[in-house]
């Protein structure tokens, strides 16, 4: 489907655990090709860079991460806090139910960052400001 024989999208599949990019994958394949024509990787040809960068995107979304009751048991297994103040935990969760189903939110912070608001705001220096990310 992609105009990469088995033997190529094997190759791809392995470069693609490491991060592997595309023209390097294709390097490889020639090298590969030239030391061991045996295995098979020219047979046919070998794939554009295009083709080979198209079936690491497919591999790529089928492993993409985990899944969110896998997020779910990581943040579980996180809200204890650590004994060492720059080690990140899970302060809170929200996993949205019924309109807000499939939306999430998760508080993580460290003692560390808990602690140096905590001073700023005891020492009276007016404004507390929190740096806050959100990513999607």
């Amino acid at each position: 489907k992609y105009g990469l024989s088995e033997a190529q999208k094997s190759m791809v599949r392995e470069q693609v655990r490491t991060h592997t990019e595309p023209a390097v994958i294709l390097n490889a394949m020639r090298e590969t090709a030239t030391r061991s024509p045996s295995k098979g990787i020219a047979a046919g040809g070998l794939p554009t860079r295009e083709a080979i960068a198209n079936f690491a995107k497919k591999i790529d979304k089928r492993n993409c991460g985990g899944t969110l009751a896998e997020v779910k048991h990581w943040c579980d297994t996180h809200m204890a806090v650590p004994e060492d103040e720059d080690e990140v935990f899970i302060l809170g969760t929200d996993f949205g139910e019924g309109e807000s189903c499939g939306r999430f939110k998760i508080f993580a912070t460290t003692v560390r960052l808990l602690r140096n608001l905590k001073e700023m705001a005891t020492r009276g220096l007016g404004n507390v400001f929190l740096a806050m990310d959100a990513t999607y």
